[in-house]
């Protein structure tokens, strides 16, 4: 946490890739606005990247994995991690005791605890992505969606009705880092 949450994951990612032999690719959008991201966000992002990378080295028969991490509308933090691998049955897994399969449970209720969103998209010949989405500015439930995660209107809303700047609105890329093949 001292390093950043940048710094932090491109560590651990060269040393996953050295010890797996995986491909890791990392992408960053708006690098210079993910550090001010409260220490405990940073916190679940990097351990659902490590617990994500730790699954496609045990299940997923990827040769390549990619890490991005970006921020949305100034209020939404959104990490993914994609693999080439074999798909897998996501309801299944999700909805299995508890005793099976505790690093995606775990993932998950880690995000949902922080105000997040958890998604896993596995399908056939496409491998499997990891999707974690966190707000970090101004509360979870902003009155006409300022900044807020279930927000009337939208402006910087996750869930915005009229989606002003919500989620699934463009926002310019602020420079982009891409490092791969450690």
């Amino acid at each position: 946490d001292d390093l950043g949450l940048i710094p932090t994951l491109l560590a651990f990612m060269k040393e996953f890739g050295k010890r797996t032999g995986l491909q890791v690719h990392f992408s960053s959008v708006a690098a210079d606005r993910i550090e001010p991201v409260g220490g405990t966000k940073r916190t679940v992002l990097y351990r659902v990247a490590q617990e994500a990378l730790a699954n496609v080295a045990k299940h997923a028969q990827a040769s390549l994995v990619k890490v991005s991490i970006q921020i949305k509308q100034d209020a939404i933090c959104i990490i993914e991690i994609s693999d080439n691998g074999k798909a897998f049955a996501v309801d299944s897994v999700l909805h299995a005791k508890r005793n099976k399969r505790l690093g995606i449970i775990g993932m998950r209720e880690r995000v949902e605890m922080d105000g997040g969103t958890f998604a896993i998209e596995s399908a056939p010949g496409k491998g499997t992505t990891v999707r974690a989405q966190l707000p970090f500015t101004n509360g979870t439930n902003g009155t006409n969606g300022t900044n807020g995660l279930n927000g009337t209107n939208g402006t910087n809303g996750l869930n915005g009705t009229n989606g002003t700047n919500g989620l699934n609105g463009t926002n310019g890329t602020n420079g982009i880092m891409d490092f791969a093949n450690f």
